[in-house]
């Protein structure tokens, strides 16, 4: 099965698919964090269990199928008193509904929910959505089209049974982040009575970060496009990749705002703006004539990176950004960078 046809970069897809061979754990991720339905990711790692040669890939792959078994269990089990509510999506545990003006929805059987959906999301009118990074670390920016919960009658009264967010990327509908658990057992219990191994708990359950990495088709310098399908309007910015503090090589993202350079943390796995939202789909290299008015000084900044690099690669990586940025904060100004980096090639 063809893995590499599920990331929807095109230009990282055919970098990877030239030079670079997925591991299992790899081709695992990129189904499991895809945006698609659980049905087709089910498909995907039932294809890749068929053609598995050795008995450890076999068992990794049958217990994610048991996982994906589960999950349609409970999504399609008919239990005491049960609805299903289409919520905006907002922050909230498993369990904790907002007030009632959050709930869109409510529905008796996940059949009845897929219908509705359908047609809601078929008429969905994208020009709300958010422009692109002017509020890039707001939360609203980076969010599910719907976020839906189960609930159901346990032992007389209404519990929490499990949650998912749903997506809608080009024509695919898109299933992600869903947590469900066998009521009554506490997490260990039930991955202790799925037959579950630590394995496959980290490749489901924890946020993939630069544990896994992927070779990305970007050098220090690149400038890059960022087109997240929750933005109405791409994010350009410049990559900057230097050693971070484990031994290891950390991929960063600056773009501009009111002058000053923002970062982004980027691996294969995630963009720092959401946990779990893989950079392989989202992002490639871009030219100069496309910027936006106002922000030709990242090709300037771009162009200085690359004539210090080839002079001396060290001395590029080491031109400070952000002086501590974080998401509430602005680094320095993008032409006090570039004017660094001008003094240091006049040396």
């Amino acid at each position: 099965m063809d893995i590499y046809d599920w990331i929807l970069s095109e230009e990282i897809r055919e970098h990877l698919r030239a030079n670079h061979s997925l591991s299992l754990d790899e081709k695992v991720t990129v189904i499991h964090t895809a945006y698609r339905s659980l049905e087709e990711k089910y498909a995907a790692l039932q294809a890749l269990l068929e053609e598995a040669e050795n008995q450890e890939d076999k068992d990794v792959l049958s217990q994610m199928c048991r996982l994906y078994e589960w999950a349609f269990e409970q999504l399609h089990e008919e239990m005491p008193g049960q609805i299903f509510l289409y919520a905006l999506p907002c922050d909230r545990e498993p369990g904790e509904t907002d007030a009632g003006s959050s709930i869109k929805g409510i529905y008796h059987t996940y059949d009845e929910l897929m219908e509705f959906l359908e047609d809601e999301m078929e008429g969905m009118d994208t020009s709300t959505a958010p422009r692109r990074a002017d509020d890039a670390y707001n939360p609203d920016s980076i969010r599910e089209m719907a976020w839906i919960e189960k609930w159901a009658c346990v032992d007389g009264k209404m519990e929490w049974i499990g949650s998912f967010g749903i997506f809608k990327v080009e024509e695919h509908y898109c299933f992600r982040n869903f947590v469900f658990y066998q009521w009554g057992k506490t997490f260990e219990e039930f991955v202790r009575q799925m037959g579950i191994s630590e394995r496959v708990i980290r490749l489901v359950y924890a946020f993939v970060d630069c544990e896994n990495p992927l070779p990305l088709p970007f050098r220090h310098g690149d400038l890059v496009r960022l087109d997240l399908h929750c933005w109405r309007e791409p994010l350009y910015g410049v990559m900057c990749i230097w050693d971070d503090d484990y031994g290891g090589r950390e991929t960063n993202m600056f773009y501009m705002k009111d002058s000053h350079l923002i970062r982004i943390r980027l691996t294969a796995w995630n963009i720092d703006l959401a946990n779990n939202m893989p950079v392989i789909h989202w992002l490639r290299h871009a030219e100069a004539s496309e910027l936006p008015e106002g922000e030709e000084r990242l090709a300037e900044l771009s162009s200085s990176l690359h004539r210090l690099a080839e002079r001396d690669q060290k001395a590029a990586e080491d031109i400070e950004m952000d002086w501590g940025n974080t998401r509430a904060c602005k680094g320095r100004k993008v032409q006090d960078v570039i004017d660094e980096i001008h003094s240091i090639l006049k040396d």
